[in-house]
């Protein structure tokens, strides 16, 4: 799930700099991303969006259970220290910087 705050970060880091989005920028892509209209874009409300029509049952389960796992996932990093803040590196980082996290 992810909120405005969330959002924003997320693009102004994908961007490169916090100029390229202002709020108001910010505010009609998450408008245009949370069919439900609850201020926060789960997983599949972003892929109805991102491909553009409804998901399959299939795929919507499939997007169902990734979200699940991440909110296990970040509950248990969150319990065990390993949220951010707490010298735990984030998901976009490693993924920027070619690492897993994973393995090694």
């Amino acid at each position: 799930m992810i909120n405005f705050k969330e959002l924003a970060a997320l693009m102004r880091d994908l961007a490169g700099s916090a100029g390229d989005w202002d709020d108001h920028q910010i505010r009609v892509l998450l408008k245009a991303m949370d069919s439900d209209n609850d201020g926060k874009v789960i997983l599949t409300e972003f892929g109805a969006w991102l491909f553009g029509s409804q998901l399959s049952d299939e795929d919507e389960s499939k997007l169902k259970t990734a979200e699940l796992k991440l909110a296990t996932e970040k509950s248990t990093d969150k319990a065990e220290g390993r949220g951010a803040g707490n010298g735990g590196e984030s998901k976009l980082s490693k993924i920027r910087s070619g690492t897993s996290g994973e393995g090694g």
